[in-house]
């Protein structure tokens, strides 16, 4: 009987190192695939960022066009593009010297590219602005401004899920000029707004395609400067300063003279492909 439980001694030696083997194996396999599956999730990060902030730039060169069309190509295996329609409202109110001329109301659309926290996750508020680099107004002033901030937030509470998003929010684009003309100087403030529209979609894009739709104009004579506000239509899931982080909601920009203020409202589709 001894000699036989001796004899089972150098099985039983042989069954607990494969056991602990296999588990060290397991544990080696589980901390490869998630260390390869952020690496994953930080490059379309990384790639979406690139995209994203070239994709604002397209929605600005096309929305002055009709029928211009360009196209934006993506890659990623986790990252996922959502169109949030009628998310923020900007409210114009143009002013004379004495009183209130005309309020315009415009409502805007904004564009995600969203990374879900469990493929890569940064620190819960984490924000970047991407373009431009820094936000120190609610209107952008020049003719090389942007028409769109872009902007990658890590904020889960949002929209009841939990990703890391690069969003795409159209702005306003405000740029003054002067004309000459047998000595007498006119005025002129000129306002800028891309209008996003959602165009077909396909289940797993990969490209966007941009296509300029139309251009609104409104012409208002003799202002002598504009009070900007900017509303959240989308408070209830949490879409408010929080998350868009603009400086403050509202802002008055006064003019040098009286001046002829004209608004362009430039409609861009966005059409995801495959």
């Amino acid at each position: 009987m001894f000699k036989k439980r001796r004899a089972d001694a150098p099985i039983i030696s042989t069954i607990m190192l494969m056991a602990i083997t296999l588990f060290a194996m397991s544990i080696t396999l589980s901390y490869v695939n998630s260390t390869l599956t952020r690496r994953q999730g930080e490059n379309d990060f990384e790639s979406a960022k690139i995209f994203m902030k070239n994709l604002g730039l397209q929605i600005d060169d096309v929305a002055w066009t009709k029928g211009r069309v360009d196209t934006v190509h993506f890659t990623s295996q986790y990252g996922q593009i959502e169109y949030l329609p009628d998310t923020i409202q900007y409210t114009i109110t143009y002013k004379n010297e004495t009183n209130t001329v005309a309020t315009q109301v415009y409502k805007s659309s904004i564009f995600m590219f969203n990374v879900p926290t469990e493929k890569y996750y940064l620190d819960e508020g984490y924000y970047e602005s991407l373009l431009p680099t820094e936000v120190t107004s609610l209107v952008f002033y020049g003719e090389s401004a942007p028409a769109t901030r872009v902007f990658a937030i890590q904020k889960s509470a949002v929209g009841g899920n939990n990703f890391l998003r690069i969003v795409i929010v159209p702005i306003l684009r405000l740029r003054n000029y002067t004309v000459t003309i047998t000595g007498s100087t006119l005025r002129y403030v000129r306002i800028y707004l891309p209008e996003l529209e959602q165009g077909s979609a396909s289940p797993l894009p990969k490209s966007v395609v941009l296509t300029g739709q139309s251009i609104r104009t409104e012409t208002i004579q003799n202002i002598t400067g504009i009070d900007v506000r900017v509303d959240f239509l989308r408070n209830g899931t949490l879409y408010d300063n929080e998350f868009f982080k603009f400086p403050d909601i509202t802002q008055t920009i006064t003019f040098t003279g009286i001046s002829q203020v004209e608004t362009y409202v430039g409609s861009v589709k966005l059409d995801y492909g495959a």
